[in-house]
C-alpha cells in the first residue's frame, strides 16, 4: 500500500515520510532501489537501419567496419535516451486528455521515442495505486529492442474528479512532492509537470467544453463535480509555493502565455515545451493538395523542378476555385463536371431553376448526373448551386448565368466545365484562411490562380486572403544522382540501390540525396508551426511530403506513412474538433488524367 501523505509541518520530516515510503513500495512491487541509467549502453545491438546492413558486415576491403553507424535524424539519438515521466494536470475539461495523445503522436513520430499512455482512471480501486506502478515498471523495464530508445511515460486523468481517489492523481503539491521524490530516486526517471490553464470563457465553452460533453454526454456528471475539483486542487507554484525545485510548463489559455520552470536543463524537457506551447484545443481544418501534374509526372521521372503539364494547369485553376467556395466561404460540398460537346444536350435535365416559390436566383442540380463521363459527377448533389464556368480548357473561370437562356448562350459548342457548390455558400463572407506551396516551381504554379483579396479585420486593419508563404522544408525528396531518372532507369543503372530502397523505404538514402527520415526532420519545425494556426491552412506540395505529413495529423505511425495513396489533382481535408476526433473528406477536383501511374509511386 502507499502511505498516506504526511501532514507535518517540518519539511524535513515530510521529505523523510515521502522516502520512506517511497522505498518500501519499491520493495513490495519488486523494483530494485539501484536502477540502472537508461543512458548507459546495455543493449547488445543498436538500432542499424536494414538498408545499412551490407555496411557493418566485414569485407576483403574493410575487415573491420563500423558496427554502429551514427544516430540517423529521426530515431531516438543518445540524447533523448532515458526515462521521463510527463504527469498532465489541471481542472478538468482542459483537454489534458487530447494533449497527452498529441504530445505522444509527436514524441513517437518526430523522434522514434518509445512512449506510452497511462490513464490514472485505469488504476483506481484498493489495489489501484500499486498496479499503476506495476504498470509504469513494466513500461520501464521495456523489451530488449527498445533498451536504446527514450521511453516516455504520460500520465494523464480520462475523468479528473474521479482521479482524486488515486495517490498518483497531481492535483495537490504533497502527492506531485511524493511522486517526484519517487519517481526519481526509485526509477531514476526524469518528471515533468503540464498544467493546462483556462479561463472559463465563453469561447472555451463553446468550442471545447460543450464539444466534450456532446460527444460524451456521460461526462455532464463530471462538470457538475468542477467546484468541487476546484477546491481540491493547487495550481503550480514556484518561488513562494515552494515548488521551484520541480520541473514544469503552465500552459497558459494553452499557447497564449507560457510559463516554465527548470525545463530547459534537458533535450527532453526543451523538446516537450516547444511543441506543448505551440497547441490549442480549438477547430481546425488542414487541406492537403499535391501539385498539378507536372512534366515529370508524364514521363514519368522522379524529383527535378519541371514545370506543370497542360493538365496540371487545368488542376491549377480548378484548385482555385475549390479554395475560394471551399476553404474561404465555407461550401461543404463542391464538383467540378466537364460535359463533353456530345453531351451539352443533357444540361437542361440536369440544371434548373428552383421553384416559383423559391427566391433564391441561379441554376440548381438535379436528377442523376451518371449519364455524364466525367469522374466529378460523384460529388454532385441534388440542390447543389451552378457558380461557376469555363468554356474550353485554356479559358479563365467565370462567373454562371442565373438562367437556362443565358446559360445555353454562353456555353456555345463546348466543351464545358461546370462548378457546383452549396446553394447558402455562394456569395457568403470570406473566412480567414492561409496557404503554404514548397519552393519548387510546381507547386507555385498550381497556386498561381488562387485570389488573394484583403478582408477587413472585427478589431481593425486588414487580412491579406490565402497570403502565399513560401516553405523550402516543404520540398520533395531529394532524389541525389537519380534525380530526373524513371525508376525503370534506375533498376538498370543501380540494381542494388533500387533493392535496398525496396527493402527499406523510410531508412532508405539516395546516393548524396535524402531519406524520408531527413524529410521528418526537417518538417518537424514546420509541422509544429501548423499546430498553432486556427485558421484554414491549405498546403501545397509533394507525394513524399505529403505522405508523411498526412500520417502526422492522422496518427499513422511513419513505418507506415512510404505507401500512402497521395493521389494527383485531389484535395484531402482534415476537420479536428480538439477532442483528438478528425473528420477526412477527399475532394478530386480533376482533369482526370489518362495514365494514373505518374511516376511516383515509389517515391
Amino acid at each position: 500500500m502507499l502511505p498516506s501523505a504526511s501532514s507535518s509541518s517540518s519539511s524535513r520530516g515530510h521529505c523523510w515520510v515521502r522516502a520512506a515510503g517511497a522505498a518500501s513500495l519499491a520493495t513490495a512491487v519488486g523494483l530494485s532501489t539501484s536502477v540502472a541509467h537508461c543512458g548507459e549502453d546495455t543493449a547488445a545491438v543498436p538500432d542499424i537501419l536494414p538498408s545499412q546492413e551490407h555496411l557493418v558486415k566485414p569485407t576483403e576491403l574493410n575487415p573491420s567496419p563500423t558496427t554502429r553507424p551514427p544516430p540517423v535524424s529521426g530515431l531516438a539519438s543518445g540524447h533523448e535516451w532515458g526515462r521521463h515521466v510527463v504527469v498532465m494536470i489541471g481542472l478538468p475539461f482542459r483537454g489534458k486528455a487530447p494533449f497527452s495523445r498529441r504530445l505522444q503522436r509527436y514524441l513517437e513520430f518526430f523522434h522514434g521515442l518509445h512512449v506510452e499512455l497511462i490513464d490514472v482512471n485505469n488504476f483506481l480501486g484498493t489495489r489501484g495505486d500499486d498496479e499503476f506502478l506495476e504498470n509504469l515498471k513494466s513500461f520501464f523495464d521495456g523489451k530488449p529492442e527498445y533498451v536504446n530508445a527514450g521511453r516516455f511515460a504520460i500520465v494523464f486523468p480520462s475523468n479528473t474528479y474521479e482521479s482524486l481517489q488515486s495517490r498518483w492523481s497531481a492535483h495537490s503539491k504533497g502527492n506531485r512532492k511524493w511522486m517526484a521524490d519517487f519517481l526519481q530516486n526509485e526509477m531514476d526517471a526524469n518528471v515533468i509537470f503540464v498544467e493546462i490553464q483556462a479561463d472559463d470563457s465563453t469561447a472555451h465553452r463553446v468550442f471545447y467544453t460543450d464539444k466534450v460533453i456532446q460527444r460524451d454526454p456521460d461526462r455532464v456528471s463530471s462538470y457538475l463535480h468542477f467546484k468541487s475539483y476546484n477546491q481540491q486542487f493547487v495550481t503550480l507554484q514556484d518561488v513562494y509555493g515552494n515548488e521551484c525545485d520541480l520541473s514544469f510548463i503552465k500552459l497558459i489559455n494553452y499557447n497564449s502565455k507560457v510559463i516554465m520552470n527548470n525545463m530547459m536543463s534537458s533535450f527532453a524537457g526543451c523538446t516537450c515545451a516547444q511543441y506543448l506551447a505551440s497547441l490549442h484545443p480549438y477547430p481546425r481544418t488542414v487541406y492537403l493538395s499535391r501539385h498539378g501534374e507536372s512534366v515529370y509526372n508524364v514521363e514519368k521521372k522522379i524529383g527535378g523542378d519541371s514545370p506543370l503539364s497542360p493538365l496540371g494547369e487545368q488542376y491549377a485553376k480548378r484548385l482555385a476555385e475549390f479554395s475560394t467556395f471551399v476553404i474561404c466561404q465555407g461550401s461543404s460540398h463542391f464538383a467540378c463536371v466537364t460535359f463533353s460537346p456530345a453531351e451539352l444536350c443533357k444540361i437542361q435535365s440536369l440544371l434548373a431553376k428552383q421553384s416559383e416559390h423559391d427566391d433564391r436566383q441561379g441554376l440548381f442540380a438535379q436528377g442523376d448526373w451518371g449519364c455524364i463521363r466525367d469522374s466529378g459527377t460523384y460529388a454532385v448533389r441534388e440542390g447543389m448551386r451552378l457558380v461557376r464556368m469555363q468554356r474550353g480548357f485554356a479559358a479563365e473561370f467565370q462567373d454562371a448565368p442565373t438562367t437556362m437562356d443565358a446559360l445555353i448562350a454562353a456555353v456555345g459548342i463546348g466543351p464545358v466545365t461546370f462548378v457546383l457548390g452549396d446553394a447558402h455558400a455562394a456569395g457568403a463572407p470570406q473566412t480567414c484562411a492561409r496557404l503554404w506551396t514548397s519552393s519548387l516551381r510546381r507547386t507555385q504554379q498550381t497556386a498561381l490562380h488562387i485570389q488573394h483579396p484583403k478582408l477587413d479585420m472585427p478589431g481593425g486593419g486588414t487580412w491579406e486572403q490565402m497570403s502565399h508563404r513560401i516553405y523550402r522544408n516543404l520540398d520533395e525528396v531529394y532524389a541525389g544522382e537519380f534525380e530526373g531518372l524513371t525508376y525503370e532507369e534506375v533498376k538498370r543503372r543501380a540494381p542494388l540501390e533500387a533493392s535496398l530502397r525496396k527493402r527499406d523505404k523510410l531508412g532508405y538514402r539516395y546516393p548524396r540525396g535524402e531519406s524520408y527520415f531527413d524529410i521528418i526532420t526537417r518538417l518537424e519545425r514546420t509541422l509544429i508551426q501548423a499546430e498553432t494556426i486556427r485558421e484554414p491552412l491549405l498546403i501545397i506540395g509533394h507525394q513524399a511530403v505529403h505522405r508523411l505529413v498526412y500520417a502526422f495529423l492522422r496518427g499513422i505511425p511513419r513505418d507506415q506513412a512510404t505507401e500512402l495513396a497521395i493521389p494527383l489533382h485531389t484535395v484531402i481535408r482534415l476537420d479536428f474538433d480538439g477532442t483528438n476526433d478528425i473528420r477526412e473528406v477527399r475532394y478530386f477536383l480533376g482533369p482526370t488524367r489518362l495514365d494514373e501511374d505518374d511516376g511516383q509511386k515509389n517515391l
